[in-house]
């Protein structure tokens, strides 16, 4: 018997979009009743139909205990959450904030997948009630916390109390297509893509120059095209600017060589320049020192495990 959860997602990020939705395509498409695998056992988690709604938010980012409970209702006027089994909060989890603080007017099940800070969006604010209720929501049986890099996680644990029922993270892999099409673009092979974001690239570009370095600037408003035109380049030249990005595994996936600064070097970077762009550095927090040197060990990009997945350099 295959049994239908229906998701409503509230996001505004492109990214956990496409992960969550091809984790729900890899789900439905393993349905034994569409896929059917000789021996299968009728009890398996994936005699499950999986639909998601995807839902943007349309208002700040940090919210207070009345906004939330105004912003709840016009949910409730919107929407019929009742005819949802689950409500999936991704990338800023403030957003969650209305349905946890009235958990006890709908039926939902809440998943908390976090993929930034937790309080992401409370800056020079006070908010007691806000630590406290996701501290205490937790631990409801409703609620699921989740995150996507070991840093989230711990920042979560001291900053938050935040429960969480896994040891330890999960990774939205995407799913990635074994065929790709890449055009015959020859002249980029020799060229380093450079996405112009964190750290400006005015600041180490007459470095790149000097060396003579040749690389290909993107940004917001020149954009690449898609995953197979950062295929046609050598590489991406990366200067992490926070501990994880939602396009790495994607990346990873299709082949793509990142080239980045080593641990010993993006600490050097950080010591003597104040240019270089990492979220954690500035934190004025009365253990800002702990939570930079964390963020730097338990990052995507100095985890051990991954290792192999990047090339290193230790100078320009």
């Amino acid at each position: 018997m295959i049994r239908n959860i229906k998701i409503l997602h509230i996001t505004n990020h492109s990214g956990t979009t496409l992960n969550a939705n091809q984790i729900a395509t890899y789900i439905n498409n393993s349905n034994p009743k569409t896929n059917p695998k000789p021996n299968s056992n009728s009890n398996n988690i994936y005699n499950l139909s999986i639909q998601i709604t995807t839902k943007p938010w349309q208002y700040h980012h940090y919210i207070n205990s009345a906004q939330a409970n105004t912003i709840f209702e016009e949910w409730q006027k919107q929407i019929e959450l009742n005819t949802y089994d689950i409500l999936l909060f991704t990338d800023t989890i403030m957003y969650g904030r209305p349905f946890l603080q009235n958990i006890d007017k709908h039926p939902c099940q809440i998943i908390l997948y976090i993929t930034n800070r937790f309080d992401w969006g409370i800056w020079n604010i006070t908010d007691p009630d806000f630590y406290k209720l996701y501290s205490s929501k937790s631990r409801n049986n409703r609620v699921i916390c989740i995150t996507d890099n070991r840093y989230d996680k711990y920042y979560a644990e001291i900053k938050g109390n935040i429960h969480f029922p896994l040891e330890d993270y999960v990774r939205l892999t995407p799913y990635i297509s074994p065929i790709l099409h890449i055009s015959a673009n020859y002249t980029n092979k020799f060229k380093l893509l450079i996405q112009n974001r964190g750290t400006d690239i005015n600041h180490y570009k007459p470095m790149l120059d000097s060396y003579g370095i040749q690389y290909d600037v993107f940004d917001s408003v020149k954009r690449y095209r898609d995953k197979e035109h950062i295929c046609e380049y050598l590489g991406i030249l990366h200067l992490p600017y926070q501990v994880n990005i939602q396009s790495l595994w994607e990346n990873l996936g299709y082949g793509i060589i990142h080239f980045i600064p080593s641990k010993r070097f993006i600490l050097e970077l950080l010591e003597n320049t104040n240019w270089y762009y990492w979220e954690e550095h500035n934190k004025k927090t009365s253990n800002c020192e702990q939570l930079f040197a964390k963020s730097i060990d338990y990052s995507e990009w100095y985890s051990q495990d991954l290792n192999d997945c990047f090339i290193y350099f230790d100078t320009y």
